[in-house]
């Protein structure tokens, strides 16, 4: 499940309502809950978003919801917004380099969208991007070992890291500096099949490993082994977690495989 929360009190404190949209169905719907999660399961969400495919979803800084759609159908290879509450937004973002499959935004509102191939669909994965107000790339972020470009996090530098697999099915992670240049793969050990990529507010790296089955942490400087592996280290429950620095990891997990 990827979930990104926004705050209805941009100002904070106590009366701000939190809310996160999560994938709770893959390839079928997007969902909006409110926060604090409850312990119980099938909690109904607050409204849905119907899609024809979801991998990645992303939020700008004004809580608009961004989703990527793959595959087939009038809304193909578009990336449709949608206002707090699940509404459709008119404003979408055309793509024909490729099948969108994740979105991230820096502190510029600038957007990176992940393409899981190019196109062709033989062709290797790539980061289309689209500067403020733009809804075609300018430009796009390469590497020459990317074959299928997975997931996208954006730390608060604006450095933009993808994680991928290459043509032997190797999982990596390559750092482009500043969203720009063909990027700097990070010495990652441990990598199985990551998909997905999170910053939390220490920038420790999230990576989730479909192959592992785990979350995986690297702390700055995001070298060799993981510093936590939520699937090896005290995931055993969400109330065990709550007591655990790695909480919102272990939750993010405990929600998955529930």
């Amino acid at each position: 499940m990827r979930t990104v929360q926004r705050s209805q009190n941009p100002g904070g404190g106590a009366r701000g309502r939190r809310e996160g949209y999560a994938r709770p169905d893959p390839n079928v719907k997007v969902a909006l809950f409110q926060y604090p999660a409850s312990d119980k399961k099938n909690v109904k969400p607050r409204c849905t978003v119907p899609t024809t495919g979801v991998n990645g979803i992303g939020m700008d800084a004004a809580g608009t919801l961004w989703v990527p759609q793959p595959g087939s159908g009038t809304v193909a290879n578009k990336v449709l917004t949608f206002l707090p509450g699940c509404k459709l937004q008119s404003l979408a973002l055309t793509n024909t380099t490729g099948q969108p499959s994740d979105i991230a935004f820096d502190s510029t509102k600038t957007a990176f969208v992940v393409d899981i191939v190019g196109t062709p669909s033989t062709s290797p994965g790539l980061i289309d991007v689209y500067p403020a107000g733009h809804t075609t790339p300018t430009r796009q972020l390469k590497n020459s070992l990317i074959f299928h470009a997975l997931g996208i996090a954006i730390d608060k530098r604006n450095n933009v890291h993808l994680a991928f697999t290459d043509a032997s099915s190797v999982g990596h992670v390559v750092k482009f500096a500043k969203g720009k240049g063909t990027g700097t793969l990070l010495n990652l050990t441990g990598l199985a099949l990551p998909i997905g990529l999170e910053f939390d507010g220490s920038q420790n790296l999230i990576v989730t490993d479909l192959g592992a089955g785990a979350e995986l942490i690297y702390a700055p400087p995001y070298s060799r082994r993981p510093n936590f592996n939520a699937h090896q280290q005290g995931c055993v429950g969400r109330r065990e977690a709550e007591q655990d620095k790695h909480a919102a990891v272990c939750q993010r997990r405990d929600e998955r495989s529930g």
